[in-house]
């Protein structure tokens, strides 16, 4: 019998959190496989040990039937508390109305396991099950796109992200434009959301660039056009919940990151420095950008603080959650 299935939901969070797990327990030697949730009538539970549900916010009541009758473990993943998202946020719809709602915390609720991407999110979610484990967000070591190199004779402030973090990138935006335009060697290199791009209107092209998004593998190429990765977070009771997966990011790529001091941020241990106001903001990344040897010393310590998140590492919880 094969030993594990996960069910996804096909976000961005997808490839981060389930086929990585995926692919390094099938490099373990588990026999393991990845379906959609569309892909579900085709496939038949009873053929597999345990079936991991990624962010379930459709009705699986049947689903996780079939599985109890048939003795086959449950986990359901959570990374963000859907309960908390603002009715303003543009996934307030997807996750967060009522009836979606109502079928992730049922599906927690029923869960033999509940895996969890930061330790607030698990203290949240102890009160549905009490058998939380912290699967934390990683990286994988072994994707040649971390270590491009792109030469360059600038100093490129970076920042990536999608629509969901408008609001958060108000923050530095200022900041980022204002140390740009009084240093003739910086570049501001925005990543993902053109919207963000465009409220650069003042900056000359010669001081700006845009990389779309990119598929996860290809992710790390957009890091490299950067020396500084900025973190903004808005602090509020959803993103408290949130995991500290960009300063990962940026340890991964070996570069500092400016990050705000809120809750996912505050106890990674290295790599950065943080800011919780725009005057924070120009004088950390005015410092950061006079400071090369500032900014290879934080990256290398960031890089060690990684590599306690690969993905090989981050497998060995799965193999003591599937046991």
């Amino acid at each position: 019998m094969p030993d594990v299935l996960f069910v996804v939901d096909g976000s961005v969070v997808s490839p981060v959190r389930m086929v990585s797990a995926h692919k390094e327990l099938t490099r373990r030697g588990l026999q393991s496989a990845v379906i959609s949730y569309d892909q579900m009538p085709q496939v038949d539970p009873k053929s597999y040990k345990t079936v991991i549900f990624q962010r379930p916010i459709m009705d699986m009541h049947d689903a996780f039937d079939a599985c109890r009758a048939f003795g086959i473990r449950t986990v359901v993943d959570i990374d963000d508390d859907y309960s908390a998202i603002p009715k303003d946020h543009p996934n307030w719809q997807t996750y967060a109305s009522p009836q979606p709602l109502s079928h992730w915390t049922g599906a927690i609720h029923e869960a033999d396991v509940v895996t969890v991407a930061s330790l607030e999110l698990g203290r949240r979610l102890a009160e549905m099950n009490k058998n939380i484990v912290l699967v934390p967000n990683g990286w994988d070591d072994g994707n040649p796109r971390w270590w491009m190199t792109n030469w360059r004779q600038t100093v490129n402030i970076g920042f990536a992200g999608t629509s969901t973090h408008r609001e958060d990138v108000k923050l530095c935006l200022p900041a980022m434009a204002r140390v740009a335009s009084e240093n003739k060697d910086v570049k501001i290199v925005i990543g993902g959301d053109d919207w963000v791009y465009k409220r650069l209107v003042k900056l000359p092209e010669s001081k700006k660039m845009f990389i779309p998004g990119l598929p996860y593998d290809d992710y790390p190429f957009m890091l490299c056009f950067m020396d500084i990765l900025c973190v903004p977070l808005l602090d509020t009771n959803f993103t408290r919940a949130k995991s500290d997966i960009k300063l990962v990011d940026a340890g991964a790529r070996g570069i500092p990151w400016a990050a705000s001091l809120v809750e996912p941020y505050r106890n990674w241990p290295a790599g950065g420095k943080y800011a919780n106001n725009e005057q924070n903001w120009y004088d950390l990344l005015s410092m950061l950008v006079k400071d090369e040897q500032l900014r290879q010393c934080l990256g290398e310590a960031g890089h060690e603080a990684a590599l306690e998140r690969t993905f090989e590492k981050i497998s060995e919880i799965w193999m003591g959650i599937l046991k």
